[in-house]
């Protein structure tokens, strides 16, 4: 059921881009520029680790404030676009009215909704913050165990707001309904 409801969304977009209305060089084109793009990034990236790395005393430590700095200035940008996510994706989307006549359990409703939010709002994680960790761990010399954990704390640190923001966008919304009905 989950599966059903995710795929919809995912045959949409197969679909918008293999449209020819706008042409036939759209996937090409969109994975020639972000490849290109993930390529300066991780060049940036790894050359700002190495060149830290040759101030002597404070170089280490340089690098652990950058990438805390990173994870700081990700998580805002998760949360804000979470909360903003999660109400277009449970609350505003156009195909809800018609759902909702549909006999779907309400758990696998949220649970589709939720995943649903979670890949809308954490893609930017995944294109704009990879190349920057997989940089750090390239720089400094990690070895395989750096960049299987790099894997398990993005997980956990994608979900994470995504969760908050659902339980922000309930909360609102049923003191919204609340108030209406006094």
């Amino acid at each position: 059921m989950i599966g059903t409801l995710i795929g919809v969304k995912f045959r949409t977009l197969k679909g918008a881009l293999r449209s020819e209305q706008d042409g036939k060089y759209r996937i090409p084109a969109f994975t020639g520029l972000s490849l290109i793009f993930w390529a300066m990034l991780f060049r940036s990236s790894h050359w700002v680790v190495t060149e830290a790395l040759k101030i002597e005393p404070v170089g280490e430590l340089l690098i652990q404030r950058l990438l805390s700095i990173s994870f700081l200035i990700f998580l805002g940008l998760l949360v804000f676009s979470n909360i903003v996510t999660v109400f277009s994706t449970f609350y505003l989307a156009d195909e809800l009215e018609f759902l909702m006549t549909k006999p779907i359990p309400k758990d696998m409703f949220f649970t589709a909704r939720f995943v649903e939010s979670l890949a809308q709002s954490s893609w930017v994680i995944f294109i704009f913050g990879l190349p920057i960790f997989i940089a750090a761990g390239v720089g400094i010399g990690a070895g395989p165990l750096y960049f299987a954990g790099l894997i398990g704390v993005l997980i956990p640190f994608v979900a994470i707001p995504t969760v908050i923001a659902s339980l922000i966008g309930l909360l609102v919304t049923n003191i919204l309904a609340a108030n209406r009905t006094r």
